[in-house]
């Protein structure tokens, strides 16, 4: 890294996704030889990823898939996280007219718990933490079902359709 390149915000930016990926690893029991060996590089060059001092060795953004289909999504909700965004694992559909019906009916009733506990949370004027958490969680949900129904039409897209 040249010095006209510098700049704090992105060293410290850098540091930070270090020090997560160490933690991920050591939370997940995870030696850097094997958390290198699922993800189909070598250890050296993680071990660089990992290494506060190599101030021009950072994480690739290529590898971020990598690292969440072998080691796990948490560097991945970190940096949706980071900009705002957040993620689900996106769910597989139903390819029966019997199953979308279902999944239609599940995804109404997942809304209307998250509706619910809305309601309930801001039904004094103030919503305490546990009251958060129970709308994250129910909106999460109905989150989850709308995307399954989603998945579900688009898995009987142009009358590709199966038995249930």
């Amino acid at each position: 890294m040249h010095k006209r390149d510098f700049l704090s915000e992105n060293l410290d930016g850098a540091l930070d996704v270090k020090r997560l990926l160490e933690d991920i690893l050591f939370e997940k029991g995870l030696k850097i030889k094997e958390a290198a060996k699922r993800m189909n590089i070598s250890s050296e060059r993680l071990y660089k990823y990992l290494n506060p001092h190599s101030l021009n060795n950072n994480f690739p953004a290529f590898l971020v898939p990598i690292f969440t289909l072998t080691i796990g999504p948490e560097l991945l909700r970190y940096l949706a996280a980071e900009a705002g965004y957040g993620i689900l694992k996106l769910p597989r559909g139903n390819r029966s007219l019997k199953g979308a019906l279902r999944v239609a009916t599940e995804a109404m009733k997942e809304c209307s718990q998250a509706l619910e506990a809305y309601l309930d949370a801001v039904e004094d004027g103030r919503v305490s933490l546990w009251e958060l958490k129970s709308v994250e969680k129910e909106i999460n949900e109905a989150v989850q079902a709308l995307l399954t129904l989603k998945a579900t039409a688009e898995g009987m897209r142009d009358g590709a359709s199966g038995d249930d």
